[in-house]
C-alpha cells in the first residue's frame, strides 16, 4: 500500500484548512504522483512557491525527494532532486538515495543528504554540489542538515561505526571545515535543531547503555562541551524536538509513561 501527499486549501491560504475553516470546507488536491511509494515530510520553500517532499519505495528500498513548483493548488512542474556527481569527478550515478531536504531560510536554495557518487551520505546544496566531501569533514554518513534561522550556520549529524556526533559549520566559510559540538563516545547524537536566536542547539542522544534517546541542549555554541545540558531525565525516548518561535518552549515526541514503548 502506498500513501500520497495532499494539499489542503481554503480560498485564502494553504495547509490551514483544518485549523481555520474546518474539514467540511477544505478543498483537497492530490499533488504527489510517486508510484508504489510512501510520501512524507512536506516542506514549503520560504517564498511559498515550491513544495518539497520525501518518498520511500519499500519494494526497491529507495528514498528520494521531489520538489513541486506550485501555483495555488496547481502543480506547474515536478523536479526530481538528484546530485550532480560529475562535479565530484564520479560521473553520473543513476537515482542515488536522497533525503533530509531543508530550505535555506533566506532563499539561498536548499540542501539535502545523498550518497551521490559515493557509498556514504554527504550534504549537498542546490547548484553547489557536495558541501561535506572534503578532507576536513572526514568519513561517516553526514545527514539531517539544518540551518540556523539567519541561514549563516549549518548543523548536521555524522554517523560512524562507533557512534555519532553533531557538527557545526559556517555556510560562508565551508573550507574551514566543521566544529565538533558533541562528544558521545560510543553513543549517537542526532537531530540537531537551532533556537530562533541561533545561540542554542537542541539534539537527541541515543545512550547505548541505557537503551534510551534523551534530549540535550547546547546553550553556548562557542563552548559546547561546557554548556551541554540534559533536558529530559525520565525513562523513555524523546525525538524530533523543536523550539517555539520565541525560543522559550520545546515540543517533542516521547513515549514516556507508555506501556507500549512504540507509542509516542
Amino acid at each position: 500500500m502506498s500513501s500520497r501527499m495532499r494539499v489542503l486549501s481554503t480560498p485564502a491560504a494553504l495547509l490551514v484548512a483544518l485549523a481555520f475553516a474546518g474539514p467540511a470546507s477544505a478543498q483537497v488536491t492530490l499533488v504527489s504522483t510517486v508510484q508504489e511509494a510512501n510520501t512524507f515530510t512536506p516542506r514549503w520553500s520560504p517564498d511559498g512557491k515550491r513544495l518539497a517532499y520525501e518518498y520511500h519505495n519499500p519494494g526497491k528500498d529507495h528514498r528520494g525527494v521531489d520538489i513541486l513548483v506550485m501555483d495555488g493548488l496547481t502543480v506547474k512542474e515536478t523536479i526530481h532532486v538528484e546530485p550532480d556527481t560529475a562535479l565530484e569527478g564520479f560521473g553520473s550515478k543513476k537515482n542515488p538515495p536522497v533525503k533530509d531536504l531543508t530550505w535555506h531560510p533566506k532563499g539561498r536554495g536548499f540542501i539535502y543528504a545523498s550518497t551521490g557518487g559515493r557509498h556514504m551520505f554527504n550534504i549537498y546544496m542546490d547548484g553547489e554540489g557536495n558541501l561535506t566531501g572534503g578532507e576536513a569533514y572526514g568519513g561517516g554518513n553526514k545527514i539531517q542538515p539544518t540551518f540556523s534561522f539567519d541561514g549563516g550556520l549549518l548543523a548536521f549529524a555524522k554517523e560512524e561505526s562507533d557512534g555519532g556526533d553533531i557538527f557545526l559549520v559556517d555556510i560562508y566559510n565551508l573550507e574551514k571545515g566543521p566544529r565538533k559540538m558533541t562528544e558521545t563516545e560510543s553513543d549517537t547524537s542526532y537531530q540537531p535543531r537551532f533556537s530562533p536566536d541561533g545561540k542554542s542547539l537542541l539534539f537527541t542522544r541515543m545512550i547505548e547503555k541505557l537503551s534510551s534517546n534523551d534530549l540535550f541542549i547546547i546553550t553556548d555554541l562557542e563552548k559546547p562541551k561546557e554548556s551541554t545540558k540534559k533536558l529530559t531525565t525520565w525513562k523513555g525516548d524523546e525525538l524530533n524536538a523543536s523550539f517555539s518561535p520565541d525560543g522559550k518552549l520545546v515540543a517533542l515526541f516521547s513515549n514516556q509513561a507508555q506501556k507500549d514503548p512504540k507509542k509516542f
